[in-house]
């Protein structure tokens, strides 16, 4: 992407109805979801420049895929990563890269080379930059977004009607920008998050950790085992983890309670205690970091809303950081659209926090149960064996029981669910037993619409329309209702009829009523005689009571 230069004129060249703060990933896909649906708005990103050396996230999980694909960007983020599915799908935990194999997790975070009926698009393995890189180029294509880079968020001040914003850039110029909405995902040190007057709750590791890039030639060749987007090394030396940033020569590592002083003065120290002596290496950066388990107390005062780090932060066991902050970008994208647009109220705004506070809780809840047992308390595990064969099969079983949850988990990734929302239609039903790993498929109003493929890549989420989807698995259904809807609110609404042996069977009513981000808001056997009053409360346009719907 080439990046325009912006100067104080140009933010008022236009009126702007979303200001986004900062352009991480989070950020970008928030003016993404705006821009696709005509939202004027302005990302504001003090990089120019996107850095390599601190690849921060490396796996985007099924779930995100499903959104990249919903954006029709999913080819392009797979063209970019270097490792592609067919090269590894999996998580090898070892003595070392060039010593033993302990044992291995098989098609770890949905990472599959081929279609699994359970979601449209598998995860796949790839670096924080790459994915900004993706979404800086499709930013550069919305004729409604602007993308300032150069520009720190300073403050704010808000009323009824709008924000304005105070920014400045690295010569010192300010201006103030006035929008109808701000989104803050600028991060764990967020400004925008203290302007509101927003606080962390929770808790922080004082462990210290550090984390590399480094050049390795002919690594590669060396390795004891099969290719692997992870290696968990399981030794008292340099227990961590490490793996590749591409197919030449270049690898990421993560030492585990290395203290930052120690860690600086010689890396190589803890690089060859995780690969052996083989291969000489070269430390291009470092850094060190400490696990957070902190959760803001809001994510909306008046017209500001955060989403990412900016509103919750986790361990990184398992991927869920970036993954989770995308979800937020979502789902306060098309509610904002909704407002903005005019068939969205109040209480859909409201319900932002509402959907996405408790499943940030979670994710921080099963991200520091999965940071209880690392390489470090691996490596330390008393097992009795009489030799070393036994000792590794039972270590193996060990990792296997106590570590499935951080590489298998399609029922937080896919069966996350919007429960206690004010714009989902609860239909009294039981929900499934929540469960991290083991994913099970409901139609229940909240959960994410079950996923079928209706011919060869043909997805049924392919058949969903930006707004608001009507699916009928019966045409003999009747939709009357519909028909004779006055549509005062104008609320984008696609009906949809699909007749396939055993989907009623699967979807549980021959009618539901999907989500702009693939939600059941609603499902039924029949639709109510009053239908504006179903499609006005999905869009919390006002009271109504669900009961009767």
């Amino acid at each position: 992407m080439t990046t325009r230069s912006f100067n104080k004129d140009d933010f008022f060249s236009e009126p702007i109805e979303v200001l986004v703060v900062g352009g991480g990933p989070v950020g970008l896909s928030a003016a993404i979801e705006l821009g696709l649906r005509g939202i004027k708005c302005v990302v504001v990103e003090p990089r120019k420049e996107i850095s390599k050396l601190r690849p921060r996230a490396k796996t985007t999980n099924a779930r995100s895929m499903e959104h990249f694909r919903r954006w029709n960007i999913a080819k392009d983020i797979r063209n970019a990563a270097a490792l592609t599915p067919e090269w590894s799908q999996e998580v090898s935990f070892c003595t070392s890269l060039t010593g033993r194999e302990i044992t291995r997790f098989d098609e770890a975070w949905a990472i599959t080379a081929s279609p699994r009926e359970l979601y449209a698009e598998p995860g796949q393995s790839i670096p924080q930059y790459t994915i900004e890189e993706v979404l800086r180029e499709q930013v550069s294509k919305l004729e409604t977004v602007r993308f300032a880079a150069g520009w720190n968020f300073v403050r704010l001040s808000q009323d009824n009607e709008k924000v304005i914003a105070r920014l400045q850039n690295e010569t010192n110029e300010t201006v103030s920008v006035e929008s109808k909405f701000l989104i803050g995902c600028d991060g764990a040190r967020s400004n925008v998050r203290k302007e509101i007057g927003v606080f962390y709750e929770g808790d922080v590791e004082t462990k210290a950790n550090f984390n590399g890039v480094f050049r390795a030639p002919g690594l590669a060749d060396v390795v004891s085992h099969n290719s692997a987007i992870q290696y968990w090394v399981v030794n008292n030396d340099a227990p961590g983890l490490m793996g590749r940033l591409d197919l030449k020569d270049t690898w990421w590592m993560m030492c585990l309670g290395v203290d930052p002083v120690e860690g600086n003065a010689n890396p190589e120290k803890y690089l060859h205690g995780m690969i052996g002596d083989k291969v000489p290496v070269e430390v291009l950066a470092t850094d060190d970091w400490s696990a957070r388990m902190l959760l803001a107390n809001h994510f909306q005062s008046g017209r500001v809303f955060l989403a990412g780090d900016a509103a919750h932060l986790n361990p990184p066991w398992g991927g869920l950081g970036f993954n989770t902050g995308l979800g937020d970008a979502v789902d306060i994208g098309w509610k904002l659209a909704a407002y903005l647009q005019g068939w969205g109220g109040e209480e859909l705004l409201e319900s932002y926090e509402l959907e996405r506070r408790p499943i940030s809780d979670r994710v921080i809840k099963t991200a520091t149960e999965n940071m209880k047992t690392l390489s470090s308390e691996l490596a330390s595990v008393p097992i009795n064996a009489n030799n070393k064969e036994v000792y590794y099969k039972k270590l193996g079983e060990y990792i296997q029981k106590t570590k499935k949850m951080e590489f298998h988990s399609l029922g937080l990734v896919l069966g996350y669910r919007y429960d206690h929302s004010p714009v989902i239609v609860d239909d009294g039903t039981t929900w499934p037993e929540e469960d991290v790993v083991h994913y099970q498929p409901t139609s229940h109003p909240g959960a994410r619409l079950p996923h079928t493929w209706l011919d060869i890549n043909h997805s049924i989420y392919d058949e969903l329309s930006e707004g608001f989807t009507l699916l009928r698995l019966d045409k003999s259904v009747d939709i009357s209702p519909l028909e004779n809807s006055s549509g005062k609110n104008k609320i984008p609404l696609k009906v949809v009829t699909i007749e396939k042996p055993g989907l009623i069977e699967k979807y549980e009513k021959p009618l539901l009523l999907v989500r702009p981000d693939q939600h059941v808001a609603w499902r039924g056997d029949k639709l109510t005689e009053d239908f504006d009053s179903l499609l006005n409360s999905v869009c919390g346009i006002k009271e109504l009571d669900k009961s009767k719907i």
